[in-house]
Parts: C-alpha cells; sequence; structure tokens
C-alpha cells in the first residue's frame, strides 16, 4: 500500500515537472516570436536578442515554475528548479539540434535567467498560500 503511494506521488510530480517545462517552453517560444517580429519591423535592434533569449527563458521558467509548484504544492523550489533544468536541457537540445553552433557557453545566460525564473517562482509559491492550514479539527 505505501509503496503504491510513493509511486502514484512520484508520478504526479514528474508529471508536474514535465508540464511546467512545457509551459516554459510555450511561453519562451511565444515571447521569442515577439521578439523577432519587433526586431524585423526595425521597433528593436538586432544586438538585443540575447537580451529577449533571458528574459524569455527567465518568464517562462517563473510561468512554468509558478504552475508546477501550485500542482504540486509541497517543496516548491525544488520542484521550480527541476523544471528550470528540464526547460534548460530541452533548450539547449532544440537549439543544438537546430543550429549546429550552439555551445553551452553560448546558452550560459539562458541557464542563468532560468533558474533566476524558477527560484523566483518557487519563493512566490512558498508564500503565496499554496500550503494546507493546519488545524485541529474542525474550527477555522
Amino acid at each position: 500500500m505505501v509503496q503504491t503511494e510513493r509511486r502514484e506521488t512520484l508520478f504526479n510530480r514528474c508529471t508536474s515537472i514535465l508540464a511546467g517545462a512545457a509551459l516554459a517552453f510555450a511561453v519562451c517560444t511565444l515571447l521569442l516570436l515577439g521578439a523577432a517580429w519587433l526586431i524585423s519591423t526595425g521597433r528593436a535592434a538586432e544586438g538585443q536578442m540575447q537580451l529577449f533569449c533571458c528574459l524569455g527563458a527567465g518568464l517562462g521558467c517563473f510561468a512554468g515554475g509558478c504552475y508546477a509548484a501550485f500542482r504540486e504544492g509541497r517543496q516548491a523550489l525544488v520542484v521550480t528548479l527541476a523544471v528550470s533544468g528540464v526547460f534548460f536541457a530541452a533548450w539547449l537540445t532544440v537549439g543544438s539540434a537546430l543550429y549546429a553552433m550552439t555551445t553551452l557557453e553560448q546558452a550560459l545566460p539562458l541557464l542563468g535567467a532560468s533558474i533566476v525564473g524558477a527560484v523566483a517562482a518557487g519563493f512566490a509559491a512558498a508564500s503565496g498560500g499554496s500550503h494546507r492550514r493546519r488545524g485541529t479539527g474542525g474550527s477555522r
């Protein structure tokens, strides 16, 4: 019985982390599409692309981390950092597959931005009332 509950908890946590990373990837991609539009219309300089990439990674990991942490409810910081790690691994894999010149040194700012976004989401989720009220019974 306990073994089944542990497997279910682990499965739920992994599902939350993967769903959060998918949301982070989607938000980052949408922000980068917006940045590409701004650059192509001349409203932003082409040299700002690194800034847009870091902003997209940070906001994406914040959104995905908040989703995963609020869905999981416990150990918010660990869950959000796991979302950040999965997001970064997926982004590095896609970047390496599409652009052969992508190196780890070029991706380090994205790693930093995704960790900052995940930590911010972890603290926001931990202090945001996601904890259940512990009481002694029926009275609130």
